[in-house]
């Protein structure tokens, strides 16, 4: 696997990474409607996650919108997608972009 670089330069990561195609840890997330939700609650399908920072710039933007325009695509995947975002951020996104 390979290393974690920004422009190059290695960083050094704590914790153990997750495998391509292996189980991720569980999480409780906020939804954009303040609710609580569990990584383990994906109601037996295959969750697909997007890590994002801040949906409101412009590479994470468009990520998000073709991870969103991909999802359609799939009714036996669960697609989320993860911003350090407050809740009402994303919501607004969601709203603007539906």
């Amino acid at each position: 696997m390979g290393g974690v670089t920004i422009k190059g330069n290695p960083l050094t990561t704590i914790g153990e990474h997750v495998a391509v195609g292996s189980q991720a840890p569980d999480a409780e997330l906020i939804a954009n409607d303040l609710s609580k939700v569990k990584l383990s609650d994906a109601s037996g399908k295959v969750r697909l996650l997007s890590v994002v920072p801040s949906l409101d710039t412009g590479i994470c933007h468009a990520q998000t919108k073709r991870f969103n325009d991909e999802a359609a695509k799939y009714t036996d995947v669960e697609f989320m997608t993860i911003s350090a975002e407050h809740p009402f951020n994303q919501k607004r996104w969601v709203t603007n972009e539906s």
